[in-house]
């Protein structure tokens, strides 16, 4: 199981980070809420205390909140 979601040599996101979705495709209920990262799977799909959608990234919005 990955820990880190990386792109090139920026690391975007660790389990265990408070982030905030500012836009999930197709999935506008989510925007604004704040959640913690609990898993990320092999392909970089974040999981987390947001709800039942993963955030995938390159494609939703997200900020990681130090």
């Amino acid at each position: 199981m990955a820990h880190n979601i990386v792109f090139g040599k920026n690391i975007l996101a660790h389990v265990g980070d408070t982030v905030v979705i500012q836009e999930m495709l197709f999935e506008p209920q989510y925007s604004g809420q704040i959640g913690v990262v609990t898993k990320i799977d092999e392909v970089g799909q974040l999981y987390g205390t947001w709800g039942s959608c993963t955030l995938t990234p390159n494609i939703d919005k997200f900020t990681v909140i130090p």
